[in-house]
């Protein structure tokens, strides 16, 4: 058997120590995808637990740093999105 040949069976050349193929451009967008589907569903999570102070502090303080970037639209659909998430959990007892 040559190194060529690799092992019986496998079908794959030998390759003593190669590094992982890097991944293509979807494969980047489904990773990036799963992340931000997590993070989305976590903070979700979040808001289950926490209490209304701890609500409002966190969603006042993204209002100021919003402000200050100059994008304070979608931090504030993001808070009337958490409140009402929260208050229906609330009202149901989630």
């Amino acid at each position: 058997m040559t190194p060529d040949q690799g092992t019986p069976g496998t079908g794959h050349p030998a390759e003593a120590g190669a590094a992982p193929q890097p991944m293509g451009f979807r494969q980047a967008l489904r990773e990036i995808r799963k992340g931000i589907v997590v993070m989305w569903w976590s903070f979700f999570d979040w808001l289950a637990v926490i209490s209304w102070k701890a609500l409002l502090l966190v969603s006042f303080l993204g209002l100021v740093l919003a402000g200050m970037l100059q994008h304070p639209l979608p931090v504030f659909f993001l808070i009337v999105d958490a409140i009402l998430h929260y208050g229906v959990n609330t009202v149901l007892g989630f």
